[in-house]
C-alpha cells in the first residue's frame, strides 16, 4: 500500500487527475470487497451501500463534469 501511496505521488505530475480518481475510487470498492471476503468484516447496508453510492456518484460527476479538450 506504501508503493502504491507513492506511485500516486509520482504519476501525479503526469497522469491525467480524472484517471487517478476514478482509480482511487475503484480501490476503495474492491478494498470493500476483499474486507468482508477473506478478512470476514461485516457488511452493513446501512452504512457501506451509503458510501459506495457517494462514492460512485462522486466518481461519475468527476468524469462528467471534466475537461475533454487537449
Amino acid at each position: 500500500m506504501i508503493i502504491a501511496a507513492l506511485l500516486h505521488i509520482v504519476a501525479l505530475a503526469h497522469a491525467d487527475l480524472t484517471l487517478l480518481s476514478c482509480n482511487a475510487c475503484s480501490g476503495i470498492i474492491a478494498n470493500v470487497v476483499i474486507s468482508t471476503r477473506y478478512l470476514g468484516e461485516r457488511f452493513d447496508p446501512k452504512y457501506d451501500l451509503a458510501g459506495l453510492s457517494l462514492i460512485g456518484v462522486g466518481c461519475m460527476m468527476i468524469v462528467l463534469l471534466s475537461n475533454k479538450e487537449k
